[in-house]
Order: structure tokens, then sequence, then C-alpha cells
């Protein structure tokens, strides 16, 4: 972790991979919804770089009335609070202070409390601010299911630039 310093701000450079959404928070879905979870893990084919489907969070939510849309996460691999900390102020390096690295460890408990466990699965009301990573290839995986068709019309390890386009209902 680095802290970046300056006169008039301060602000946290985390690791791209560590960034997570965590603004909504999962409903108890229903039976329709558990169904529609059901279908998509066994028609699922992972990509070939991703991980196995036990290994991955599985967030789920409507894009609208005939869609549903998922984003599978790897947890994160938790460190121990202050590796690797460092400050920069004024151009020079520094180790952490005790309450930055409280503050770092406070933010990664927060992060870690709103993932879903590798595993399970959650639904979300909606897909805005459900859990995410920016970038981070196959760590996410995102999907997208046609419920009148009953087919899984994206799936793509998230930032990867060789898949299709991105489904239209996928946010």
């Amino acid at each position: 972790m680095t802290r970046i310093s300056g006169r008039a701000r301060s602000c946290l450079a985390l690791p791209i991979l560590a960034l997570l959404a965590t603004a909504a928070a999962p409903v108890p879905p229903t039976p329709r919804e558990r169904a529609m979870m059901d279908a998509i893990e066994r028609s699922i084919v992972l990509p070939a770089k991703a991980r196995p489907l036990a290994a991955y969070g599985r967030n789920y939510a409507w894009a609208d009335p005939t869609h549903v849309v998922a984003t599978y996460l790897l947890p994160r691999l938790s460190s121990p609070p202050g590796e690797q900390c460092r400050v920069m102020q004024d151009s020079v390096m520094r180790p952490c202070s005790r309450r930055e690295i409280a503050d770092i460890a406070r933010q990664e408990a927060e992060a870690r409390a709103a993932e879903t466990p590798a595993g399970h699965r959650r639904w979300f009301a909606r897909p805005e601010g459900w859990p995410t990573i920016f970038d981070g290839g196959c760590a996410q995986v995102n999907v997208a299911y046609d419920v009148p068709n009953q087919r899984i019309t994206q799936v793509a390890c998230n930032g990867d630039l060789t898949a299709p386009p991105p489904d239209r209902h996928f946010p």
C-alpha cells in the first residue's frame, strides 16, 4: 500500500484489484430468482483463464424484466496490515504510521465484509453498486442471461478486449 500525501490533500492509492464498490445490499432471492441462478450455474462455461465456479463469490441482479446479469468475483487476498505500506510526502517515502495502518486495516475489513464469499451467491435488487473490481481480468467474470430464451448471452473476464462486445444489458 502506498499513501500519497500532498500539502493540500491526502489520498490512499489502493491496488486496482482491491477497489470494491459496495453501495448496494443483497436481498433475499425469490424462488424464481433462485431457479434462475441454478439454471445459469448449470449451463455456464467459464472462460479458459477463469478459475472453477466454486472459487468465485457470485452476485446476481435483474438488468431489466427479461435479463439477469451476474458478476463472479474471486475473494480478496488478505495481507498483514501495513505490509509494504509506505507514504510519499513531498517526494520522500516513509513507512506508514500506526494510525495509517489502522485506517488501511479498517478499509480492508469493510471491503472483505462486503464481498460474497467463494462458493456462495447473492441476489441484488439492481446491479448498480454491487461488489465489483476495476479491470482484474478473470478475477471478475461478467455474465448476462436472457430469461425468455433461457440462454447465456455473455460470459467474459472483466476487461477482456478479445471477448465479444458487452451484452447491452450489462451495466
